[in-house]
């Protein structure tokens, strides 16, 4: 009777491991192209910053970092400014005040989407610098 029930629950882990990868799967196949995905995130925030619309921003942020860091996502909006450096940071802190403070008061979006733009526009350039800068592993 007890390797009876040890067999059930172990074929219906097996059931609920199967469906959450068949659900994971098509959740990926229906993300489609990465880039595309944050190109849209990219034009969201963009239409949110000119709108002040601070929960917008918000969102676009997160589909812009799951796009960006697929492997490592961030957890939340502070993730993302530790990520993005201290601008950026700042900007986010503000959005964050905006979107959770006592006094949410008017949120300016102009000041995000300039600091968005530097780290964006900027992160290709420090990624090849820093591979540039690395040692080689084997000297010929």
């Amino acid at each position: 009777m007890l390797f009876g029930a040890g067999w059930a629950i172990t074929l219906a882990a097996w059931w609920l491991s199967a469906r959450k990868s068949a659900a994971r799967g098509a959740a990926r196949a229906a993300g489609g192209n990465p880039h595309a995905t944050a190109q849209s995130a990219v034009n969201r925030l963009r239409e949110a910053c000119r709108a002040n619309d601070a929960a917008a921003a918000k969102q676009a942020l997160l589909a812009w970092a799951n796009a960006r860091w697929p492997l490592t996502t961030p957890l939340g909006l502070c993730e993302i400014g530790e990520r993005g450096g201290a601008e950026l940071e700042a900007r986010i802190l503000e959005l964050n005040a905006a979107l959770y403070g006592s006094n949410p008061g008017s949120w300016q979006g102009l000041a995000l989407w300039s600091a968005f733009n530097a780290v964006k526009d900027g992160r290709e350039n420090a990624e090849r610098s820093q591979a540039d800068a690395l040692e080689p592993l084997f000297k010929l």
